[in-house]
């Protein structure tokens, strides 16, 4: 699911803080006194990369790193309940994206402790950071790069209101991790441009495949980031072993806000100047969609299509309910397929047909988890040629081959693939007995609708 914090992780800035030249250790101060005066200095250079002023100068706490620790997962545990990532990890079970001894409480918290290296919190008004030893001048390194990248956040959050700004469509997390994608994306670049200047920026974020946006990609940045020496938050060596043992939808997720934010953000800056930020804020991307193919946003606007599946709680059962639903979106769709094998320019053109989805969980006690989940592409073909991959996903799932009309079942229970136009509907688990029901309604009272541009209200 889509979190919202604004962490600087230690991925990131290891990758950007070995090229910082090396600023001179003030024994004299305190590390708070220390912090601050650098914080003025980063601003007054991030506000005019930025072209926007600070309002007010940004607060800055500095923390040991289990203070950190235990801040953030008090906010995790706001966001994330039991009910709430029980519910979660049902849905993605279903859809195949997580294994079912999947802790995600247990695993987020672990990834969080693993990558904080900072962070902006907009509720407080304050950056925080790790405290450093006096003589870690590797980290002092590291502070100006992750300050660079959270005083981003901070002036975003003067002008654009950042709690209100992800969390209007909470009920959409394709939507908040488009939204996210911009906030890291633009915070990403204005990093990466404090380094290394807009000209050479625009170069780098405008090599399209050269910059990793998922977990697979990212790989070889960790190996060189270990074998440089790069410590993480507490000044051990860098330790990665969580990020790479979380589901690939969830590390592709957290590697795409900052990397495939930043492109997005390059293709804006490339065209209209940074001040385009400011309008993109102002008129948030709609998908990860169009964080994928920009040209979608702001040349030929695809809004995405939403799906409505109507309610089936009475027709699989009066003990069936509701479990979970939500928007699957691009980028989740991409690492589906690469979960079940597809890779490269095959794998680009099926999700690449994406227009819009939508699906739901139905369950009850003693009762298996029923999944609907419906899809809308932009042609027939499109569609097909998601349906013949859903279809080999479904077979690996449920170990069997399918009959002649694409479902299988098993134990009273029926799963398949319904291709119908542009659309796909994809189901699991169905009682045998409720299968026509289920797919007449579906096909009759499934609403679609191509959603219209919103602008963002001043807050």
């Amino acid at each position: 699911m889509a979190h919202r914090f604004l962490l600087s992780l230690v991925l990131f800035t290891s990758v950007f803080s070995s090229n910082w030249a090396s600023a001179a250790v003030q024994q004299e101060k305190t590390p708070e006194a220390k912090a601050q005066q650098l914080a003025r200095e980063v601003e007054e250079k991030v506000a005019e990369l930025r072209e926007l002023p600070y309002l007010n100068p940004t607060a800055v706490g500095v923390h040991d790193v289990e203070t950190l620790r235990n801040f953030l997962t008090q906010e995790l545990d706001k966001e994330l309940t039991p009910e709430v990532a029980d519910k979660h990890q049902r849905a993605m079970v279903m859809l195949g994206l997580y294994d079912r001894d999947t802790d995600l409480r247990a695993s987020a918290l672990k990834l969080l402790s693993e990558q904080i290296a900072g962070f902006y919190n907009p509720s407080k008004k304050e950056l925080f950071l790790v405290r450093r030893a006096a003589n870690d001048a590797a980290g002092l390194e590291m502070d100006k790069v992750i300050m660079t990248h959270e005083l981003v956040h901070a002036l975003q959050d003067q002008h654009f209101n950042l709690s209100t700004f992800l969390s209007a469509i909470a009920a959409n997390d394709d939507k908040i991790t488009a939204r996210k994608s911009l906030v890291e994306g633009d915070a990403t670049w204005l990093m990466t441009a404090y380094q290394y200047g807009l000209k050479q920026t625009k170069m780098i974020m405008g090599m399209g495949p050269m910059v990793p946006d998922d977990i697979a990609g990212i790989k070889p940045q960790l190996e060189m980031a270990k074998k440089m020496g790069v410590k993480g938050p507490g000044g051990d060596g860098l330790n990665m072993d969580a990020l790479m043992a979380v589901p690939i939808v969830d590390g592709d997720e957290m590697i795409f806000c900052y990397y495939g934010g930043a492109k997005f953000c390059n293709h804006l800056i490339k065209k209209g100047g940074v001040k385009a930020m400011d309008l993109a804020f102002k008129r948030p991307p709609q998908s990860t969609e169009q964080i994928l193919h920009p040209k979608k946003y702001d040349v030929e606007y695809d809004a995405p299509q939403a799906v409505e599946i109507p309610n089936l709680a009475r027709t699989l059962g009066n003990q069936m309910a509701k479990i979970a639903g939500n928007t699957l979106g691009e980028l989740r769709l991409r690492s589906w397929l690469t979960d079940f094998g597809f890779k490269g320019k095959e794998r680009g053109r099926i999700h690449g047909g994406w227009d819009g989805d939508s699906y739901v969980v139905y369950g009850g006690e003693g009762l298996a988890d029923v999944l609907v989940w419906v899809s809308v592409w932009d042609s027939p073909q499109d569609a097909a040629e998601f349906s013949d991959a859903a279809l080999k996903n479904l077979t690996e799932m449920e170990s069997m081959d399918a009959d002649v009309d694409q479902t299988i079942t098993s134990c009273g229970l029926r799963s398949g693939v319904l291709h119908v136009e542009n659309q796909v509907y994809y189901l699991r688990h169905v009682p045998v007995n409720k299968w026509l029901d289920v797919c007449n309604i579906l096909r009759k009272e499934t609403k679609f609708t191509e959603e219209s541009f919103q602008e963002e209200k001043k807050k």
